[in-house]
């Protein structure tokens, strides 16, 4: 019976030792289960962030690139607003008739909504720096030639506001001191008899800044809408033969080489 006894006791104490075995085998297992749905990977992931001083570091420096970033984005809008403008311009190539020397005729580039290229050879002369223009906020506009000088005057204390009506645009200037209208019509295109102008218009004063009163054009406006179109697609040809000269002479370089 003592053996018996001593059997019973051994068995006893075996199955305890294999039920302790067996649920640290069980603990061990649960404890080395990982979860990878990708939500739980990243809650991971951020508690790692959020316990772990080295990434802490690293995501107050990713703040701070940030937040500059944002800083540098707001000062550039602000450096260089968006322009307003009194009407979108009509793209459109022209040449205007230079009668004061014999350099030749003065061409613009009219872009839209604004700017300007214009290549002026009738200041060689007078005003060197003044041959070659480019004025990215211009609006362009044409009027006859006593409407021009007059509405060069009338501007330059007034508040000047516009209605489009199709291709025709209505200005208004308002005297500042003595609160007088005067209204003038003009063009955006070319017409027969009416002078180029441009200017830059300043919203927030209501008021043109720069004041440019050109000659007439003697291209024909039906001529002058393809022109931009024109121009692009000669620029593209050179790129495109500028690319293959360059691709030709790379693989007479590469026979070259293993010769």
């Amino acid at each position: 019976m003592n053996i018996h006894a001593d059997k019973s006791q051994e068995n006893k104490d075996q199955y305890v030792a294999n039920t302790v075995s067996q649920k640290q085998i069980i603990s061990n297992s649960t404890f080395q289960f990982i979860d990878n749905r990708p939500e739980m990977v990243i809650q991971r992931k951020l508690q790692d962030m959020v316990y772990n001083s080295s990434n802490n570091k690293h995501v107050n420096q990713l703040y701070i690139s940030i937040k500059n970033k944002k800083k540098t984005v707001l000062k550039d809008l602000q450096e260089k607003p968006i322009q307003p403008k009194l009407w979108d311009n009509l793209e459109q190539v022209f040449e205007t008739k230079n009668t004061l020397n014999n350099n030749g005729n003065s061409k613009y580039t009219v872009k839209s909504p604004l700017g300007l290229i214009r290549y002026a050879p009738i200041n060689k002369e007078r005003e060197p720096n003044q041959v070659h223009n480019d004025k990215p906020n211009a609006q362009v506009c044409f009027f006859d030639k006593t409407s021009q000088t007059e509405f060069s005057k009338q501007r330059k204390n007034s508040e000047v506001t516009a209605v489009t009506n199709g291709d025709e645009v209505t200005l208004t200037t308002k005297n500042r001191q003595t609160d007088e209208n005067n209204v003038f019509i003009a063009s955006l295109n070319h017409q027969s008899g009416k002078f180029a102008t441009d200017f830059d218009y300043n919203d927030d004063k209501k008021m043109i800044t720069r004041f440019h009163p050109g000659h007439m054009p003697i291209t024909p406006f039906t001529q002058s809408l393809g022109g931009v179109a024109d121009l692009m697609k000669g620029e593209e040809k050179i790129k495109e033969k500028v690319k293959a000269e360059e691709i030709r002479l790379e693989r007479l370089e590469q026979l070259k080489n293993k010769k």
